[in-house]
């Protein structure tokens, strides 16, 4: 899955840092969910200060591996 993240650099270098990301489930889904990001890019917007990183997203197993 594709995810994109726009913020400032200091925004973006927060989540940028952090390969492994914890997001909250919806109602039928599990509570918490790991995912791993792979590529990341990150680009900068041409007429504002704000970045965007985008990158692919992937759960992490049982095992903890993506």
């Amino acid at each position: 899955m594709k995810v994109s993240f726009l913020g400032t650099s200091d925004e973006i270098e927060q989540v940028a840092g952090r390969p492994t990301l914890i997001l909250l489930g919806l109602n039928h889904l599990p509570r918490l969910v790991a995912y791993t990001l792979f590529h990341p890019r990150i680009l900068r917007h041409p007429y504002q200060d704000l970045y965007r990183l985008q990158a692919d997203m992937g759960p992490f197993d049982e095992r903890g591996q993506a």
